[in-house]
């Protein structure tokens, strides 16, 4: 063959790629990443893919699917996976069905036949029905050419959400005649669990790619509060400036689920609950509400989310610190899946570190080795840095995941101006020696009386004289309760109530005091006199309900903010939005289906810049392929010609 020849059918192949990727899927052109493992996986070689939430890992394993013959079979974890990514490629015109639980026998054996004659192109199974008889006959009647393994992280014990039924996928391998080519994904895997990825599947010398953890159009803050007061109003501030947008609230425990749930519907918010002490049918019936946009409001524990698609997720808030980073990241993440600004906020106390401690020492946990014990409690660490000091938060997630990042990125909470910081070391110098001084048998509201030169009523006169007493008379007692307040935040000072109140110094606050750490910031905002007032989180239900379900602005962005939709979005385009985003919404509701499934909103935002007027206009906007064009073109053409007309009226 000549090089002119080579050449020519390298320039087809790759035609061939992007005509399906733009036929099917609507997608000019490939992501970062999405090309380099299709075609190894079209040459018949393993893979292990790591590509954050939002990089569109699927289409990765879908497209040589539907470029080559026979069946590929994807391995998933859970239905609503499952359920979601079928309904997707159903949208697109791919043949493609699921096999698990939620199907009735009757269903099941006539899924079973149709896949067996060949029906579908891709097929989604559970790792549990591997070694079914039946699963076993089509098998042999339909061999995989591709598996496809997502959320492979799942077959490490290192990983955030191991699960024993991800072991039985290399055996299963070892008993086929023919060994199919084996892809593994994941969004998120540390350096560790990449390398059980590989072996624990048994993978044949596989091209390995990770691509950045970095998600650019996440906002990512922790603010510290005190107390379940100080942090319902962190949360209804947030839910408040949302404006009515889709968001996630996880909680650490199933009663903050109830807590945080009758709150929110006491003020009139359209919430929902998911936790694994509630009925199955009203667990159903939550994820239903939330993906349909009914309840776009969530309150759940980790136990919801993993495989969740939901493309138009706003905003994702952790009411309680999580366990580790890496659990974390993957539960923010589902925020903003459709590149369109989301906020990723953590509401973090000292006690939040107790609560954690707790639960890895839970025999409700289950035993634990000596190594998952260390390993757990290095993961907590980890967290607890994360959400404490003033360096970059994104910087400290990609640093998590080995990956280099610079000193600021200005898109999280520590890099905004507001969080400008104040040396501190002096008055921290000197409250830990009044502290190490006295012992610190007292509280920290009285740890700042002292500091003022005041006594308290249980104390007297018995620690005038120590070294720091009335260090800051000249401070208004206010100040002085901030900054104390402030470095108790910090994770400088920890206290205990039982059997007495005790002030204690962490590992830090002694490392200042022997000189090892010589200079302290705090973020300005937690020294402030008076703090900001939150008033207008006391919200009406008669105000909620007049909110829009879906703002196109909120959380405190606008779509200027995140690049790639050409000169962000005019008045004129707002307003299409709407209108185009409630056609969506009765499409989905005659359907029966999510509202993201029709369109993301990212592609009804190109719909509004692009305006098209024509079919082959309408095939231009990003997201839509030839089969969505032909079921919604129609319709949405027509939305978008009468708003024109009224507009020019």
């Amino acid at each position: 063959m000549t090089q002119f020849a080579s050449h020519v059918i390298v320039l087809l192949f790759m035609n061939a790629k992007l005509e399906v990727l733009s036929r099917v899927f609507g997608y000019a052109a490939f992501r970062p990443g999405q090309e380099i493992l299709i075609d190894a996986l079209l040459d018949g070689r393993d893979a292990i893919a790591v590509l954050p939430t939002g990089a569109g890992k699927s289409v990765c394993y879908q497209i040589p699917a539907l470029m080559t013959n026979g069946v590929t079979y994807v391995i998933s974890p859970l239905v609503s996976l499952m359920h979601d990514q079928v309904g997707a490629l159903r949208q697109c015109g791919v043949a493609a069905a699921y096999l698990n639980s939620t199907l009735t026998p009757g269903q099941y054996r006539k899924a079973i036949a149709n896949a067996a004659q060949g029906m579908y192109k891709i097929i989604y199974i559970a790792p549990e029905r591997l070694n079914t008889d039946s699963f076993r006959s089509l098998i042999a009647a339909q061999p995989p050419t591709l598996l496809a393994v997502d959320e492979a992280h799942c077959v490490s014990q290192w990983g955030h959400d191991f699960r024993p039924s991800y072991l039985e996928i290399r055996p299963f391998l070892e008993t086929l005649p023919v060994r199919p080519t084996v892809a593994a994904f994941t969004a998120t895997a540390t350096q560790k669990v990449r390398g059980d990825i590989g072996e624990l599947l048994g993978l044949r010398d596989p091209i390995r790619y990770t691509a950045s953890f970095d998600r650019p159009n996440l906002f990512f803050d922790v603010k510290r509060v005190r107390g379940k007061a100080d942090r319902d109003k962190a949360l209804l501030s947030e839910i408040a400036d949302a404006n009515g947008r889709s968001g996630i609230i996880y909680c650490a425990t199933r009663r903050n689920v109830d807590h945080v749930f009758e709150m929110l519907t006491d003020l009139g918010y359209p919430a929902a609950r998911y936790h694994a002490g509630l009925p199955d049918d009203e667990r159903r019936r939550a994820q239903d509400q939330f993906l349909l946009d009914e309840r776009p409001i969530l309150a759940a524990t980790n136990a919801f989310g993993m495989g969740i698609n939901k493309s138009n997720v706003s905003f994702v808030i952790h009411y309680n610190m999580p366990g580790d980073l890496e659990s974390y990241y993957q539960e923010a993440g589902r925020a903003g899946r459709d590149g369109t600004p989301a906020r990723c906020v953590l509401l973090f106390a000292a006690e939040d570190i107790f609560t954690q401690r707790g639960l890895i020492e839970s025999s409700e946990n289950g035993v634990k080795s000596p190594d998952d014990l260390r390993l757990s409690r290095e993961r907590l660490e980890r967290m607890i840095a994360y959400c404490t000091g003033s360096r970059c938060l994104r910087g400290k997630i990609l640093r998590y995941f080995d990956e280099a990042s610079p000193d600021a990125c200005g898109n999280c909470g520590c890099c905004a101006a507001a969080r400008e910081s104040v040396d501190a070391t002096d008055f921290a110098r000197t409250a830990f020696s009044l502290i190490k001084a006295t012992g610190g048998f007292f509280s920290v509201g009285t740890l700042a009386r002292l500091l003022k030169g005041g006594t308290a009523p249980r104390t007297g006169e018995k620690y005038r004289g120590a070294v720091g007493f009335g260090a800051y008379e000249h401070w208004t007692l206010r100040r002085v309760d901030a900054w104390v307040n402030a470095l108790a935040d910090n994770l400088y000072l920890l206290t205990e109530s039982e059997p007495y109140h005790r002030v204690l110094l962490t590992q830090q606050a002694l490392e200042v005091l022997n000189g090892v750490e010589c200079h302290i910031d705090i973020p300005a905002e937690h020294t402030t006199e008076h703090p900001e007032s939150v008033s207008r989180i006391q919200t009406r239900k008669s105000s909620v309900n007049k909110q829009a379900p879906h703002g196109v602005e909120g959380a405190g962005l606008s779509r200027t903010s995140f690049g790639g939709t050409g000169g962000g979005t005019s008045a004129y385009s707002e307003e299409l939005f709407e209108r185009l985003r409630a056609l969506r919404q009765s499409i989905a509701k005659d359907q029966k289906m999510p509202a993201y499934i029709v369109f993301s909103n990212a592609t009804l935002y190109d719909m509004c810049e692009k305006a098209p007027v024509t079919i082959e206009q309408f095939l231009s906007v990003s997201g839509v392929g030839e089969h969505k064009a032909r079921l919604y073109g129609h319709r949405f053409l027509e939305e978008i010609r009468a708003y024109s007309k009224n507009r020019s009226n």
